[in-house]
């Protein structure tokens, strides 16, 4: 048996940077009690922005104006009245922080506002979101928001929550509708709202529950947090109430309030994001086979660049985990895009495959993929296959294999092998394919020696054969490996 160039050499690595440490950027918990927030953090739209259709918002940051946003005992008074004391409107409420934030390329925003409602009245929006300008605000806007509706509260019927999202685009309906609540939520209870943004992906959240996700239209540019409670116009028919109406004089006016105790807005390490899975050697996508090289690529799948230092090989390795269904991965590679691991040892059929990050504490969305008896991958440099001589010499496109001499090419996801080995550890025998396994070139059929694993190697399997295509000039011609129900074709050179 030829020795075999180290599973090293033979599977491609691609290194990645390190993501950032996590951190609190922003938090308020409304402590301090009065008629305003505190503008060294907080402001609000005045003048023209701050008339949303029928509804005023309060101007509380202005040298003499009259409006307010209320600290009291119970937090930050989110209030919509039906009276306003500068013309007939609804008179809402609104702050924005001052400063805008932004994911970097391997991280996520995470903005949180505990909120609690005191009343179900229809008509009322409580609006939870994240908003920048990268042109006018009219035709170029990004948005993100959890939009709470008291008409989607209401007994009787299922309760709802309306999430939407902008990116660099006009205003209008946006991309986003209304989602259900968790099961036994409580409308008038104090809930968690999340907002979790990276740049290629928006997750929506209450009370750690996700509400919905989306990977498509996302923001990449800074946003302000934002809180608002207001009255929509009918044009938005699931928010309007005809019931909800201005008043002319503040005997009259009704008000409707949700406090807001807290906002915290934290940059976090992003979670892990599969974003193809594949044989290690042939690249065939979605399927693999125990005891077969594997490498998935994808965001934010490590936090550092590890490798192991040799079989067996790690089930953790710089706090990262691969799971096939419930069964850790032995693992070779780490990085933030990608990682390469063993097939542990799984049932054939359909399965799921996840990333976990122990650091982060964060994981992926599991994937679906397929496990076969056999998903044969031939290891290929310089777009040729690895081929050895008989003295253990590497056949480059330049030399070629000559008719009636013996070689050997590497590869991995060959199949079961009898004697059985152990996985994730080095055979010490030379285990043979126990599926049919047949080999041709240029459509001539070789002459297989050995089809089995290599010794020494983890999750390498090995071909000897003779080549038995008739010598003609260098060329390249197409090897065509089946093994069981499942083949691979590959560019060898011969003359």
């Amino acid at each position: 048996m030829k020795s075999a160039p180290t599973v090293r050499s033979l599977i491609l690595l691609f290194a990645g940077s390190a993501l950032a440490s996590a951190a609190i950027l922003f938090q308020e918990n409304f402590i301090t009690q009065g008629t305003r927030l505190d503008t060294k953090v907080w402001t609000t739209e005045v003048g023209s922005p701050s008339y949303l259709g029928r509804t005023q918002l309060a101007d509380w940051v202005s040298s003499g104006a009259t409006g307010q946003f209320i600290v009291g005992p119970r937090g930050a008074q989110l209030t919509l009245s039906t009276y306003n004391p500068t013309g007939l409107s609804l008179y809402g409420t609104h702050a924005k922080t001052l400063a805008a934030f932004q994911p970097a390329a391997s991280t996520s925003i995470e903005f949180t506002s505990r909120l609690q409602l005191t009343s179900l009245r229809p008509g009322l929006v409580y609006g939870i979101y994240l908003y920048g300008c990268p042109g006018p605000c009219a035709t170029r806007h990004d948005e993100l928001d959890i939009e709470i509706l008291t008409n989607s509260l209401q007994p009787g019927a299922p309760l709802q929550v309306q999430l939407n999202r902008f990116a660099d685009e006009p205003l209008g309906a946006g991309h986003g509708g209304l989602v259900n609540l968790p099961a036994k939520f409580d409308p008038l209870a104090a809930h968690d709202w999340t907002i979790r943004w990276s740049r290629t992906r928006v997750d929506y959240l209450v009370d750690g529950t996700l509400l919905g996700s989306a990977t498509t239209v996302i923001p990449q540019g800074p946003m302000q947090v934002n809180e608002i409670a207001w009255g929509p116009e009918k044009d938005w028919a699931a928010a309007y109430s005809a019931s909800l109406q201005p008043v002319p004089t503040q005997s009259q006016a009704q008000v409707n309030t949700a406090y807001l105790t807290s906002v915290i807005v934290a940059e976090t390490s992003a979670a892990p994001r599969i974003a193809a899975f594949l044989n290690a050697a042939s690249g065939q996508q979605g399927v693999g086979a125990v005891n077969s090289w594997m490498t998935s690529f994808g965001e934010s799948l490590a936090t550092e660049t590890a490798v192991a230092s040799g079989a067996p090989f790690p089930e953790t390795l710089a706090g990262v985990q691969v799971l096939v269904g419930s069964t850790p991965a032995p693992l070779w590679y780490v990085s933030p895009t990608q990682i390469n691991f063993l097939m542990p040892t799984v049932n054939a059929g359909s399965t799921t495959l996840l990333v976990k990050n122990l650091i982060t504490g964060r994981q992926s969305d599991p994937v679906v993929i397929q496990v076969d008896d056999a998903v044969p991958g031939v290891f290929l440099s310089g777009g040729f296959a690895i081929i050895q001589d008989e003295f253990g010499q590497l056949v480059t496109a330049a030399e070629g294999m000559n008719s009636n001499r013996i070689y050997v090419l590497y590869g991995t996801g060959f199949g079961p092998v009898t004697p059985t080995i152990r996985l994730n550890e080095p055979p010490t025998i030379a285990s043979r394919l126990t599926l049919p396994c047949r080999l041709s070139i240029a459509d001539t059929e070789a002459e297989i020696l050995y089809a089995g694993v290599t010794p020494g190697a983890v999750g390498l399997y090995q071909l000897n054969f003779r080549n038995k295509l008739p010598t003609g000039s260098l060329r390249t011609v197409s090897a065509r490996l089946t093994v069981g129900l499942r083949e691979v074709t590959f560019p060898v050179s011969v003359r």
